[in-house]
């Protein structure tokens, strides 16, 4: 859902910097509001042939290709998204700052809430058989979301974390290019009031985010004492270690901030409650190592390279593309897209696909050094206050331990464990890759090599990027 949210802002942003004709009347009822009609009817339909088939023999597998179906209909939501866009069917709306991008965004974001809506009765079956289990194992009962609460939760976590912080710095880039003039300087000082601005946003995000989840202080308690423990074992400096508050509706661990007095450790009811104290270590070693490689600086400072890298590449490489074309093809292209703005939007949507690719590949480069952390960490034998001798190796049982984590937040969640992940990858390729690592020294990890490479790399081409930008000025 992170992603869905990030492509809606980027195709705000595309489309924002060409002209394209307003949607007729007839466009809005053939083109723009019946696709999205029958879409979500026949969302609504599968979800209750789902719940029906929940009480058969294939019931897992019916959850499964339930989905694998949700998937698809998100894609097919942001398809038509990016249709609406390329009709123009909001073109009238874009004057004002904030406004009309929520409103553009409205009608998308109005099927993704009616597809939880939809969900909502094969989310309550799955959690009343799970109320049976907490009942015969004697855990917390706490009670079952009504779907109002189920859709605003859904809401809250799935959207919040990143919807909030980039309507923010849409916010800001607005007021920066209405207000701010071209000419203030001898150079545009734009360029590096946006920098400066978008820093400022995801540097403050996490206390936003905090107040957007139900969060409280860990209370105090064994559990407590072991993470406060372990932070300090690996100088992890943290504001707080947070009990996210899910109602039992949600096994996960989180990590935010950049800095120690902005940084916070979030750990779920459910996930405290449900997996045992061994799992949840390893989850909280996997939440540390974020922390402890600097996962979040590295991931924006690669987030920013792979995005000066495929911008370049495809600038150069595009109009040789185009040259390819036989002329007869590039006649029956809309007027827009083969003028000199159409090819820079082109070559932004080329860069920005290749871009999700490219980071999505090194996200879940970072996901896996974080499993390799978390079982050095599980190797009692290996653990010597932080300390590892060049001749420890990974043992079967610190292994078995993460992929049971790893099983557990699957299982608890409901959660196929082959389903993929943008960032993280799916949990079955995870644990795939951990067995590989019994019997290997922990001093040549090579993933950690691997990691090193991809920083050094992103290093690189921001420095050139920095070393043009002089010499340019």
């Amino acid at each position: 859902m992170h992603l869905f949210i990030v492509l809606l802002f980027v195709g705000l942003f595309v489309t924002s910097q060409v002209e394209i004709p307003t949607a007729t009347s007839n466009a809005w009822l053939g083109v723009i509001l019946l696709p999205k009609v029958i879409l979500a009817v026949v969302y609504a339909w599968l979800c209750r042939f789902t719940l029906v088939r929940l009480s058969t023999l294939d019931g897992q597998q019916a959850l499964a290709r339930m989905g694998r179906l949700s998937g698809v209909y998100r894609l097919a939501v942001l398809g038509l998204f990016f249709v609406d866009l390329a009709l123009g069917a909001f073109g009238s709306l874009r004057h004002w700052i904030l406004i009309d991008e929520l409103l553009i965004m409205a009608p998308t974001m109005a099927m993704v809430i009616w597809a939880w809506w939809v969900y909502y009765p094969i989310d309550r079956k799955l959690r009343d058989i799970q109320l049976v289990y907490r009942i015969e194992e004697g855990l917390p009962i706490h009670p079952i979301w009504s779907r109002g609460q189920y859709v605003l939760i859904q809401f809250r976590y799935q959207v919040a974390l990143v919807f909030v912080p980039l309507v923010l710095l849409l916010v800001l880039m607005e007021m920066i290019d209405r207000y701010v003039p071209r000419d203030l300087f001898a150079f545009d000082l734009r360029p590096l009031v946006h920098f400066c601005g978008a820093g400022c946003v995801f540097l403050f995000a996490p206390l936003v985010i905090r107040r957007l989840w139900d969060t409280v202080p860990l209370p105090a308690g064994e559990v407590r004492d072991q993470l406060t423990d372990m932070c300090k074992q690996y100088r992890v400096g943290v504001r707080e270690l947070l009990l996210w508050r899910t109602f039992g509706g949600v096994i996960n661990a989180a990590v935010m901030g950049l800095v120690r007095p902005l940084r916070y450790i979030l750990l779920t009811d459910a996930l405290l409650e449900m997996v045992p104290q061994v799992q949840i270590e390893a989850v909280m070693a996997h939440e540390l190592a974020h922390v402890r490689r600097r996962h979040i600086f590295w991931m924006l400072c690669a987030a920013l390279a792979m995005m000066i890298l495929m911008t370049t590449v495809w600038a150069y490489g595009y109009p040789l593309v185009v040259a390819c074309i036989p002329l007869d093809w590039v006649s029956m292209l809309p007027a827009w897209l083969v003028s000199r703005n159409g090819h820079e939007h082109v070559i932004a949507v080329l860069s920005v696909v290749c871009w999700l690719i490219c980071f999505g590949w090194i996200s879940r480069r970072y996901e896996r050094q974080a499993d390799t952390f978390a079982v050095i960490h599980m190797a009692d034998s290996a653990r010597r206050n932080g300390h590892f001798d060049d001749e420890v190796v990974i043992d079967e049982q610190s292994v078995r331990t993460m992929i049971q984590a790893l099983d557990s937040v699957a299982r608890l969640n409901q959660l196929p464990l082959k389903r993929r992940s943008w960032r993280h990858g799916s949990i079955a390729w995870r644990q795939d890759y951990l067995r590989t690592l019994i019997g290997c020294p922990v001093a040549v990890m090579p993933i950690d090599r691997q990691v090193m490479c991809i920083n050094a790399f992103s290093f690189m081409i921001l420095v050139a990027a920095a070393v043009v930008a002089v010499l340019d000025v």
